[in-house]
């Protein structure tokens, strides 16, 4: 029986790309053990992205997002 996805929020997508987050080795870890795949929402998307710029830069903030637009690292449920 395949296993459900799972939901990533954002701050759980912002420890994971912040190498300095203080749950950066957790974060990574754990979506190395996970065997699912991930899912995520676009105003998660919004809100990553407000939080990368802010913290990390533009360039970061695009570089996530256009890999979230794309879903390459998540499925993406537009909300309307």
């Amino acid at each position: 029986m395949p296993r459900g996805r799972i939901f990533v929020d954002t701050s759980a997508w912002y420890a994971f790309i912040d190498k300095n987050d203080q749950d950066h080795a957790d974060a990574v870890s754990k979506v190395k053990a996970l065997d699912r795949s991930h899912l995520t929402s676009n105003y998660v998307l919004d809100e990553i992205l407000t939080l990368l710029k802010s913290r990390l830069g533009p360039s970061i903030a695009i570089l996530f997002g256009q890999k979230l637009w794309d879903q390459e690292v998540s499925a993406l449920v537009r909300i309307t």
